[in-house]
């Protein structure tokens, strides 16, 4: 076999210094690796918390609400809290902000039972989107523990006309609860399934 010498100005001792000096320089590379590959691993496994907390000691109930959604108490008259999603890319800017609101209604000088409640909300929402939307969804579920009723439409005419409305209801003692959500077109689909866990983590106390 032929044997290849490579020729060099440099000393057996200053190549010597020079190949221990690349092969360090190897092994901290591959260390810093290591160390990047490991950091990496520990930041893929912390799981920054989805959600947040929420507890009403005048209304009495608490919830658990998407950690980066705003929230916004007593805004109306009745309203216990509001929370407000961020925009996302793909969201109208000039639209109307999707909403969740939580309004306690006092119905103690006119009491009613859920059914007739649900009725009577029905045709304002009917009268106030101009006589014509279209249904979505109606029927019974459990809110918080206590009977309740799901209602989601589409307003067909009027300033609302093409939004999104999910509307829970609930009757706890005198009070009537409505959760009402509004959203875009484009949103919808996104935030009402948020809206569904935040409704289903509902509890009274």
């Amino acid at each position: 076999m032929e044997k290849i010498f490579i020729r060099s100005d440099k000393s057996l001792e200053e190549t010597a210094y020079d190949l221990r000096k690349e092969h360090s320089a190897r092994i901290n590379w591959f260390i810093g690796l290591g160390v990047v590959l490991v950091v990496v691993g520990l930041l893929w496994n912390i799981k920054l918390p989805l959600t947040k907390h929420y507890e009403s000691k005048q209304y009495r109930f608490s919830l658990d609400y998407p950690a980066d959604w705003a929230v916004f108490e007593n805004i109306i008259k009745q309203s216990a809290v509001a929370f407000i999603p961020p925009k996302e890319k793909g969201d109208k800017k000039d639209a109307l902000i999707d909403a969740v609101s939580f309004v306690f209604l006092d119905m103690s000088r006119q009491p009613m039972t859920l059914d007739q409640f649900v009725k009577v909300g029905i045709e304002n929402f009917r009268i106030s989107s101009g006589g014509s939307f279209t249904i979505l969804e109606s029927k019974p579920i459990p809110i918080g523990g206590l009977p309740g009723h799901v209602f989601s439409f589409i307003p067909k005419s009027g300033q609302m006309a093409g939004m999104r409305f999910v509307v829970y209801s609930a009757i706890r003692g005198t009070k009537a609860i409505t959760i009402t959500y509004l959203g875009q077109k484009e949103s919808f689909g996104r935030n009402s399934r948020k809206v569904k866990k935040m409704v289903e983590s509902l509890k009274f106390f």
